[in-house]
């Protein structure tokens, strides 16, 4: 047997029925957002949302209904609705150039996904309220 033949039967033994094994799609700098967005961030009703997030190229006009509260250097903003920081592509310092860097790799990121073969089509129309997902590539059609 050649190390190849036992090394791909190993793999396959260990294998557990039922489990798909998910290609990781790397996000870059925008790992470190918990929302990022290029069109606007919008809060209606009870929220609460654990990690940074952040608008551009569009500006903080464009986060609405969090009650901004900007800090001394306009670098970021806060929220009672949010524990991170809040960015948009208005405020001062290197945050133009730290969103434009994350907008950037969000995008290659959702084309790296997009590219990839759907394990799930149309699941629940599109409805994912209460659902727990097992890994794969999800896509409507």
């Amino acid at each position: 047997m050649t190390a190849l033949t036992l090394a791909t039967t190993t793999f396959e033994e260990s294998k557990q029925p039922g489990i798909k094994i998910v290609e990781h799609i790397e996000l870059g700098s925008a790992t470190g957002f918990a929302i990022l967005s290029k069109t606007g961030i919008s809060a209606i009703g009870t929220t609460s949302i654990i990690g940074d997030i952040g608008v551009s190229p569009v500006s903080a006009s464009y986060i609405t209904g969090f009650g901004l509260i900007m800090d001394a250097g306009n670098a970021f903003s806060t929220s009672s609705m949010v524990t991170g920081d809040i960015y948009a592509a208005d405020y001062q310092g290197d945050t133009p150039t730290i969103l434009t860097g994350a907008v950037a790799d969000m995008m290659t990121a959702y084309q790296d996904g997009l590219s990839r073969s759907a394990d799930y089509t149309e699941l629940h129309t599109g409805n994912l309220s209460g659902q727990t997902l097992t890994g794969g590539v999800y896509k409507e059609q």
